[in-house]
């Protein structure tokens, strides 16, 4: 029989069977079979899904207009009562590709899904990081679950940014905002880096990168 998943079971600690036994891993998509597990119909599973992080964009020159970092992917945890012993289907969200032309919108990370024997659970991609004209500075951040960080500078206007989101549990935060130019819009990650783990968007400015992939972890 499945065990209790308390409600500090991510942190380590849960009711009943003592605590979380075992996890599955998912960082590219496949299966999980529940009654290979010694799992059946009435036990509980938690499931932990991140969708795929937004790319970063670039701005022409860097200095002519606002940047914005890739949102991070949409982060879900659930605990789940299996209503059958069937395959439950797992599908992870590619990181979307960061966008090396100016004033342009960089591509949105995918959707991760998990699917069957009870578990329906969506995460939306993170958008794309975008740039805007210097006559056009949109100084907010890019849409999606949590947000990336954006930089602005022109002539008159010698900077500004801000952090990016910070994700949830670590996963899905926000892209940061990099110029080697402008030192001064570097903001959110890590000094504007982009954001290693699962469903971090990419990094914009002077040194995008793509947003990263997403992740689902099985516990049971």
């Amino acid at each position: 029989m499945g065990i209790y998943l308390g409600a500090n079971a991510l942190g380590g600690g849960g009711g009943g069977g003592g605590g979380i036994l075992n996890v599955q891993e998912f960082t590219s998509s496949g299966s999980f079979d529940p009654a290979a597990a010694g799992l059946s119909v009435g036990d509980k599973i938690i499931i932990e899904a991140v969708a795929g992080g937004g790319g970063g964009a670039y701005g022409a020159g860097v200095g002519t207009g606002t940047i914005r970092g890739g949102a991070g992917g949409q982060y879900k945890s659930e605990t789940v009562t299996l209503t059958s012993t069937a395959a439950i289907t797992v599908t992870i969200g590619n990181g979307g590709a960061a966008n090396a032309n100016s004033n342009s919108t960089a591509s949105n990370g995918g959707t991760t899904s998990v699917i069957g024997s009870g578990a329906s659970i969506s995460c939306i991609g993170g958008a794309g990081g975008a740039t805007a004209a210097i006559n056009t500075e949109l100084l907010n951040t890019s849409i999606g679950p949590h947000w990336g960080a954006y930089g602005g500078v022109n002539a008159s206007y010698q900077g500004s940014s801000t952090g990016a989101g910070t994700g949830v549990n670590g996963y899905g935060a926000g892209g940061g905002a990099y110029s080697n130019t402008f030192p001064q819009l570097n903001g959110g990650g890590t000094w504007g880096g982009g954001d290693t783990r699962a469903g971090g968007g990419g990094r914009s400015g002077a040194s995008t990168s793509d947003g990263q992939i997403g992740m689902v972890k099985i516990y049971y």
